[in-house]
């Protein structure tokens, strides 16, 4: 609820600010002056105030929107506007969004050059930012505290090309994370995602938004945030990366996982439910959870897009269960240890007669990174609800085979994408066949070979 009341305040600023601001700076001979020296109020004509000067430069209608941004800061907005006055003419509508979005509490302790260098800061960090998704990315790192200065560096010290995955983690990771993770941490988690994702074999078949979803992520539920993805990487990749696509390689690690690390599934022994992979190893032990986490993370390591999803009660038998998903052009339930991806298990059988799509505790929930409607309930801790998910109980439950054609019989790839994401992707001459949930709308994106791109809808 409160993420949601800080989105309305947001969308209804930034409204405002295309309101009085427009879409350019301000005109030539009403720009705000931008050297410091010369906005310090003994130095004006008339000691005007930096407040008087700053609301000078706008007509009389649009004064009352400055005011509720100097407002904010109380006793402090002499020194807020002079800040704004300092700032370049182009940077000056960033300006008012930044000031806009600064926790009271801190608004009223900053000094006028830590204004003007919190503002340059922030400025040159969504300077490459598309313009609708600038106020998440700012939100974010007042969010951060203490820590905001780590998300900067991050943000700076990644590769030109890494920019977006370092934007995609800090506006989606809950508040816990940007208040305690580092840009060491942050920097070595995104060169070694886009390390194993350039260098697997399978690479062509892995999108953009399948990796920045399901390999770049450093966590999947609430466990400790270990640092794993190195020595993952480099106890794994040699033999995963000789296989040819994502379903051999799961085979393998799954048939491998328990005795490579020594951790076995013992719903008493181990420690807690919600281990992190390290904490896993260390005991020796871990609940359907715990293994899921650290197969999830051997996974990610190696290039595979991996993910969580789990039952919080099932409908005739007592218990929770936690499993493994892996894409390789949809998604597959990576099933116990020698199971075949690709065909049913347990669980699948299980989730068609036990889960319940309309009921929160008998739904089907995949764990996701991105923001959505949707939380994932962890059964040992009902109270947290940072864990974004998607309801997937139909795709177990209520699956029906769609064949879709390509037009022209031209040959292609068709991309089906459902709650904001893809969710299969298939390339072939005439027509492909997907394995759908019935009850849902489905957007539908075909390539064909020669460039063209054709869009439908799809209701099952």
């Amino acid at each position: 609820m409160k993420n949601t009341r800080i989105l309305i305040t947001l969308l209804l600023v930034s409204s405002l600010f295309d309101t009085v601001m427009g879409q350019t700076s301000l005109p030539p001979e009403k720009s705000v002056r931008s050297n410091p020296e010369k906005i310090n109020p003994q130095t004006q004509q008339e000691n005007d105030s930096n407040v008087t000067i700053l609301m000078k430069q706008f007509p009389e209608g649009r004064r009352n929107f400055v005011s509720w941004i100097l407002n904010r800061a109380s006793t402090n907005r002499e020194n807020v506007a002079g800040a704004i006055l300092a700032t370049p003419p182009d940077n000056q509508r960033t300006a008012f969004q930044i000031v806009s979005q600064i926790p009271v509490e801190e608004l009223l302790t900053l000094d006028q050059a830590s204004l003007i260098t919190l503002i340059d800061m922030l400025t040159q960090a969504i300077s490459n930012v598309p313009q609708d998704q600038k106020d998440q990315l700012t939100d974010a790192l007042f969010r951060a505290g203490p820590n905001r200065q780590s998300l900067l560096e991050t943000l700076k010290s990644v590769k030109p090309e890494h920019a977006k995955a370092a934007f995609f983690l800090i506006v989606n990771m809950p508040d816990r994370d940007l208040l305690s993770l580092k840009q060491e941490f942050l920097t070595e988690q995104i060169e070694l995602a886009y390390t194993a994702w350039e260098q697997c074999p399978w690479r062509q078949d892995i999108p953009e938004q399948i990796f920045l979803q399901y390999i770049l992520p450093y966590a999947h539920l609430n466990e400790r945030r270990d640092n794993w993805r190195l020595d993952f990487m480099e106890r794994l990749k040699k033999q995963a990366w000789t296989f040819k696509t994502p379903v051999e390689a799961t085979i393998w690690l799954n048939n491998e996982l328990n005795d490579r690390f020594n951790v076995y599934f013992h719903a008493t022994k181990r420690p807690k439910p919600d281990q992190s992979p390290y904490e896993s190893i260390e005991a020796g032990y871990a609940s359907c959870t715990g293994l899921s986490i650290l197969m999830a993370d051997c996974c990610r390591s190696v290039g595979i897009p991996a993910r969580i999803v789990g039952v919080p009660l099932w409908t005739k038998v007592e218990g929770n269960h936690n499993w493994v998903e892996i894409w390789d052009g949809q998604w597959y339930n990576v099933g116990s240890t020698g199971s075949d991806p690709r065909n049913d298990d347990w669980v699948n059988e299980r989730c068609e007669s036990q889960t319940d799509p309309d009921n929160w505790m008998h739904s089907v929930y995949a764990a996701c990174f991105r923001r959505t409607n949707t939380y994932f309930p962890l059964v040992w801790d009902m109270e947290i609800r940072y864990v974004p998910a998607l309801n997937v109980t139909r795709f177990y439950s209520q699956r029906k085979e769609v064949k879709i054609d390509i037009p022209n019989e031209a040959g292609g790839t068709v991309q089906v994408s459902w709650a904001g994401e893809m969710i299969a992707s298939k390339s072939g001459e005439r027509s492909v066949s997907f394995s759908l949930a019935t009850g849902c709308w489905y957007q539908i994106l075909i390539i064909t070979d020669d460039g063209k791109q054709h869009e439908q809808s799809l209701h099952l």
